[in-house]
């Protein structure tokens, strides 16, 4: 995932590109209480804080990995979910505005990779991602007035080998974005025997009720 960050972030250094043309996903009231959604405040070390809608079932637990923020997951007989906030800080995202982010992402997924998906799939790391689909890639929408990017992925998590969720496939929602110097990513993971449409409604509702406070 880092090399996938890192590419597209040496790209935008080099596009000047604009796009005017964003689908709106921002969630609304509706959604949340019909998912009965409760909100989440989450604080990153750089003083960046934001809310997120998560069903009130998902139980925050401590992560070791340095780039994840928060997390928050239920691994039942009924349900196996994750929902992982990300950071990425690097000397490209201390020189890139948010929505030059998103507009150069969509200019080079559009025109140098001519939308193909698996351009996405060939960047990801292979020895993580395996049985790797890329359902969707889009760098156009808006959340609270934020730009964002969204890639939908189908694949077996090599990293849950000797757990019990070994083999199982993966459906994960990640959405981007860039605020205050870092990139910030919300990764929507189910497990299981899932399509894509199964839980995207639901995912759509989750990522689209990201708010940046400060």
């Amino acid at each position: 995932m880092k090399r996938f960050n890192l590419i597209i972030l040496f790209v935008i250094i080099g596009c000047n590109s604009e796009s005017s043309n964003y689908t709106d996903i921002t969630t609304p009231e509706r959604d949340i209480q019909y998912y009965k959604l409760t909100e989440r405040v989450i604080v990153d070390d750089n003083g960046t804080s934001m809310t997120i809608m998560l069903p009130e079932y998902l139980i925050k637990r401590e992560s070791s990995l340095p780039q994840t923020i928060n997390s928050f997951e239920l691994f039942n007989e009924e349900t196996k979910m994750m929902v992982a906030i990300d950071k990425l800080e690097s000397r490209n995202t201390l020189n890139v505005s948010n929505k030059d982010y998103i507009d150069a992402t969509n200019k080079a997924f559009t025109d140098e990779w001519n939308s193909d998906l698996k351009k996405v799939e060939e960047v990801l790391p292979q020895q993580i991602y395996t049985n790797l689909q890329a359902v969707s890639f889009r760098a156009d929408l808006k959340i609270n007035d934020k730009y964002f990017l969204e890639r939908v992925l189908y694949y077996n998590d090599s990293r849950l080998e000797g757990t019990e969720l070994e083999g199982i496939m993966s459906v994960e929602y990640n959405y981007k974005s860039i605020h205050n110097k870092r990139q910030y990513s919300i990764n929507i993971v189910f497990y299981g025997d899932y399509t894509i449409a199964s839980h995207y409604a639901f995912a759509r509702s989750i990522a689209g009720s990201i708010r940046f406070i400060n």
